[in-house]
């Protein structure tokens, strides 16, 4: 995994007067989904999770996706990229305090991968092939689906129940 900061950052927790404009980015990405903690929070308690510290985007991984984020992101501050065997990985942005953070999803058979230096993330593709749009205070914002699903998937069969720690960084493997 070749991992590089661009630039200083904190994972401070999300600045909740801040992060909702932080997370209209989104709608300037094709074909992105809401992922991880942002559409846990945003689906199941409808506002981020209290302590978070970034805004969660997975894309499908193409030749040129990283160029295109750079380009289409870039009035946003790069701070890391990283990248598996000449694929990109991650992109994270910062706006505002706020981390902006892209995961690019690669089709392998079934599967969607994601190698990054937590380990090997790997998810269903019919996730991605399904995508739905959920309605939050926010706005509309397109997600993997169906979403009970994928957050079970991801999260463990409890995921509607809200904890006090992050855990384990995914039940997806």
């Amino acid at each position: 995994m070749d991992i590089k900061n661009h630039r200083l950052f904190r994972m401070d927790p999300l600045d909740m007067d801040i992060a909702p404009g932080v997370l209209k980015q989104a709608h300037l990405i094709d074909d992105y989904f809401v992922s991880g903690g942002t559409l846990l929070g945003l689906y199941r308690d409808g506002d981020f999770i209290a302590g978070d510290s970034d805004i969660d985007i997975d894309v499908i991984g193409y030749e040129g996706v990283d160029d295109y984020l750079f380009k289409t992101l870039g009035h946003m501050d790069l701070i890391r990229t990283g990248y598996f065997k000449g694929r990109p990985m991650q992109t994270a942005f910062q706006d505002k305090g706020t981390i902006f953070d892209v995961w690019m999803m690669w089709r392998e058979g079934d599967h969607m991968i994601n190698q990054n230096d937590m380990g090997l993330f790997m998810i269903p593709a019919k996730f991605y092939d399904n995508p739905v749009e959920i309605e939050t205070k926010y706005g509309s914002y397109r997600a993997p689906g169906p979403v009970d699903e994928y957050l079970a998937f991801r999260y463990g069969r409890h995921w509607k129940i809200p904890t006090n720690s992050k855990g384990i960084y995914t039940g997806a493997v």
